[in-house]
């Protein structure tokens, strides 16, 4: 995608052309392995049962709740809502996801913001009607230096001081 999303509603289907392994992937960042820093929505050609590499799996998280996406050549329907922490996937009318990634070992410590992508191991596939709503995002940020130095521990003989908003070391 051209921007990065925290929490959305992202629309696709998709059709595999025989043999093919890919994905769908959330909160990637530009470098690196998206499927670990970020997660991966795993697509297969086959309803074969691979665990959380199974059609529809997150990969290497969570296993789909059950297998119902369409053999190789029909369309699959699939909508993703991510609105941290909840995370539900529906897949051809059937809700195969529904996590909440807080509570997840594995996912409440991946990306909360990032890039989508399609991810494509050399195989043919097509994806069409992609859509997404950009839900608000829920992420943060607090302030450290505030409330000023008190809640800091201080090792060494360095002298910091707050000045103008900006922490600063001799």
């Amino acid at each position: 995608s051209e921007k990065q999303y925290e929490n959305f509603v992202l629309r696709f289907e998709y059709q595999t052309q025989g043999w093919y392994e890919g994905g769908v992937l959330i909160h990637a960042p530009l470098d690196g392995p998206g499927s670990k820093l970020g997660f991966k929505i795993h697509l297969r050609h086959d309803r074969d049962e691979y665990g959380d590499r199974s059609p529809g799996a997150i990969y290497d998280v969570a296993a789909p709740r059950s297998l119902v996406n369409l053999p190789s050549g029909q369309w699959n329907r699939c909508e993703v809502e991510c609105n941290w922490p909840r995370l539900r996937i529906t897949l051809n009318g059937t809700l195969i996801h529904d996590i909440n990634m807080d509570a997840n070992d594995v996912l409440k410590y991946r990306l909360r913001k990032g890039f989508i992508g399609i991810q494509n191991i050399g195989c043919r596939a097509y994806f069409r009607n992609i859509q997404i709503r950009s839900l608000p995002d829920q992420e943060r940020w607090t302030s450290l230096l505030e409330p000023g130095l008190d809640g800091f521990r201080m090792t060494g003989k360095a002298d910091w001081k707050i000045e103008n908003d900006t922490l600063t070391g001799k």
